[in-house]
């Protein structure tokens, strides 16, 4: 059974654990993991993160319930896509302190919201690689630098193979 669910991390310890593993294979989605030492990799995790400290910080300014934000933030639809982040979750829009009318909170069922996701995603990629071009092929015996995990400078070396 292949599933359409799939988690992103960091590569940290805890996501290559056996016991993480073994309940990603059980619960049969797919993990993708990026290098802990580049953020940017996980552009996605830090994102929601940015977002989140962001409503805090206007809550508390505020001197509102950070929850409250926070269910606000989850009903309000994405631009570009059209639905909330719970409504991709559970298929409904979920109860909030604005009235809401009792069709809204029933089950829809899967929309086109992937094909939007897709859609979406594959204009990022294009946009992102517009300027791109292919890298140089190493040759043997040819210098090098490289930056060390752990180090802040570059280092010379030379290219042994490809």
């Amino acid at each position: 059974m292949s599933s359409t669910w799939d988690t992103r991390s960091a590569n940290h310890r805890q996501c290559a654990s056996s016991a993480f593993t073994a309940f990603v294979s059980e619960w049969q989605f797919e993990h993708c993991t990026s290098s802990p030492c580049y953020p940017q990799s996980n552009s996605c995790a830090e994102n929601a993160v940015k977002t989140c400290k962001n409503l805090m910080k206007k809550a508390k300014a505020d001197g509102q319930d950070p929850l409250l934000a926070l269910l606000d933030w989850r009903n309000t639809p994405t631009e570009g896509i059209g639905t909330s982040p719970a409504q991709r979750l559970m298929g409904r829009r979920t109860r909030a302190l604005l009235p809401t009318h009792e069709k809204l909170l029933l089950h829809s069922g899967h929309s086109d919201t992937a094909t939007r996701l897709a859609d979406c995603k594959s204009r990022q990629v294009r946009q992102y690689n517009k300027k791109s071009r292919p890298l140089e092929p190493l040759r043997c015996g040819r210098a090098i630098r490289m930056r060390l995990p752990g180090k802040q400078e570059w280092s010379l070396g030379t290219c042994t193979r490809v």
